[in-house]
């Protein structure tokens, strides 16, 4: 009960800043932005360990989040300002990743998926940062219309497909919601 009221706390400091920003979207509203299904994990109808549980109820608020300030990144982009957010975007991506020091991964399984997650991010993160650096060129338009031929947004996109294979092939027996809920959080994280 105490490592989740610290967890908590760490959260809330780590995500205190987020609404304060003028592009603030919140994370019903980059799902509709999409347009994608938003399945929540059902933590009370989990088969999985408690610690299991836990650890993927913090994953999956982490790969919202992070969706959540991809969605605002793209928009800045393709409203050209972007020179407006990338600081702020840069900032609270690293807050996100960073949260994964306060909560270890309860098996190899899980550890794996943590990986691939914190890798896909990664990559976006650096993908932002290089079409930030293009700005004022040919390239900066043309990824403004097609993203998807990067190799970090591919790379990104091959992480999170290994990442939800690894959830299937764990949790083959969790609930089809739950099951939902590992392909919505992930899919939604995917640029493509």
């Amino acid at each position: 009960m105490r490592v989740n009221i610290i967890l908590t706390l760490i959260l809330c400091l780590c995500f205190g800043s987020v609404s304060a920003h003028a592009e603030d979207m919140t994370i019903s509203q980059a799902y509709r932005a999409l347009p994608h299904q938003r399945t929540q994990f059902n933590v009370s109808h989990a088969k999985m360990s408690a610690p299991e549980t836990k650890y993927l109820e913090h994953l999956f608020f982490v790969t919202d989040l992070a969706f959540r300030e991809r969605m605002v990144m793209l928009r800045a982009f393709h409203a050209g300002k972007d020179h407006r957010y990338i600081e702020i975007y840069n900032k609270e991506i690293g807050n996100l990743l960073g949260s994964f020091e306060f909560i270890d991964p309860p098996n190899r399984a899980l550890e794996q998926v943590e990986k691939l997650v914190i890798e896909s991010i990664n990559e976006q993160r650096g993908f932002f940062n290089i079409w930030y650096k293009a700005r004022g060129t040919s390239q900066y338009k043309n990824w403004q219309k097609n993203i998807a031929s990067h190799k970090y947004v591919q790379s990104s996109h091959q992480k999170l497909i290994q990442a939800y294979g690894v959830l299937k092939q764990n949790y083959p027996k969790e609930m089809p919601h739950n099951q939902q809920s590992f392909y919505d959080h992930l899919c939604a994280l995917d640029f493509l």
